[in-house]
């Protein structure tokens, strides 16, 4: 047994060595060396599992060239037993045990991270946490990532779960984009991570509004409105009771603060909104400070519109209504001047 640092008296897996023998004999590469005590078998059948990569289906009775080390020799399969199909999809349609056969070869193999996927999300979290702990049970310290999609809305309960159960690599899109549903937004599952778990990501939260606002623009897709965290009502509120605190009481109706994601929180007007939300919305956009009779005068044709048009009251309305009205209150009209002077507005704006 000759190597490059001198001869050895034996080798093993593994190590690069060249073989001199004492009686010359036609040997080469891909014949097997064994002992005269303990010869391998002979043989012109044998029984394997086979991973069949090709685009046409492997078939019973054709020929094929099976090759073994370097040697190749001619073959055919006399018959299939059974067919596994090793596209797992998702790994909640897949038997456990399967599954964890599977990932265990993959680490054999020198995989230094496992991701297993739900594509579909057909599933409970509580699964997610379920068959996180049993994968990391079987690799260790190989770190685990997972990836969900929204189709029942439980992306982020699903990444929150897997966890729980040991993941270490959660996923997730800004905006949440992703096919059909959609992906865990990134921005509220960062926070969350933070927030709840303690986690330092190390990401910049305060960033995420920008570039979600970015993302939007290159990509052609609109934030959703009511997207949690980044969405232009995330943090809005509508009906009065809301604003009968005073304007600096952030968390009497608010589970988090929006700056926290960069976002700001909004006044949306509805039916239940009264003049303690005009009067913020107003503050709000610099009109001034309105006091609550000019606040109902408002008040009272924001209900008008909303009923008129299928969509929100828009900022440059809202400043009109405002403008009028302050007008209306300042010069004393009567009610059925400020009436006029509301529906001469209704019949010019588009």
């Amino acid at each position: 047994i000759v190597t490059a640092d001198g001869d050895l008296d034996e080798a093993v897996a593994g190590q690069a060595v060249t073989l001199t023998l004492e009686d010359e004999i036609d040997v080469g590469r891909g014949d097997v060396l064994a002992s005269a005590a303990a010869p391998p078998g002979v043989t012109d059948q044998f029984a394997a599992h086979v991973v069949w990569m090709h685009e046409h289906a492997l078939m019973p009775g054709r020929a094929y060239v099976v090759k073994i080390g370097a040697r190749s020799v001619p073959a055919a399969i006399t018959d299939l037993k059974h067919k596994i199909n090793v596209n797992t999809m998702d790994f909640t349609r897949l038997d456990l045990d399967w599954l964890l056969e599977i990932i265990g070869r993959l680490v054999e193999a020198g995989a230094d991270i496992v991701r297993i996927d739900d594509i579909c999300a057909p599933c409970i979290p509580a699964v997610y946490e379920h068959h996180a702990k049993a994968v990391k049970a079987k690799i260790g310290d190989v770190p685990l990532a997972i990836h969900s999609h929204d189709d029942f809305d439980l992306a982020t309960a699903a990444q929150l779960s897997a966890l729980q159960g040991g993941a270490e690599i959660l996923e997730g899109c800004i905006n949440g984009l992703g096919e059909r549903a959609g992906v865990p937004n990134i921005a509220v599952l960062a926070a969350i991570c933070e927030i709840f778990y303690g986690y330092d990501t190390g990401i910049r939260l305060d960033g995420f509004q920008e570039l979600s606002e970015f993302v939007a623009q290159v990509w052609n897709q609109p934030i959703p409105e009511h997207l949690p965290g980044n969405g232009r009502t995330a943090f809005s509120h509508a009906a009065e009771v809301h604003y009968v605190l005073p304007s600096d009481d952030q968390w009497s109706f608010n589970a988090w603060a929006p700056s926290v994601l960069g976002n700001t929180d909004k006044v949306a007007l509805c039916h239940y909104s009264g003049p303690m939300a005009i009067k913020r919305r107003a503050s709000d956009m610099s009109l001034g400070e309105l006091d609550t009779a000019t606040a109902n005068l408002v008040l009272e044709q924001v209900r008008k519109e909303l009923k008129l048009r299928n969509g929100p009251l828009t900022d440059q309305l809202f400043t009109e209504l405002v403008e009028v009205a302050a007008r209306a209150s300042a010069s004393g009209e009567t009610d059925t001047e400020r009436l006029e002077a509301w529906n001469r507005l209704l019949q010019s704006d588009s």
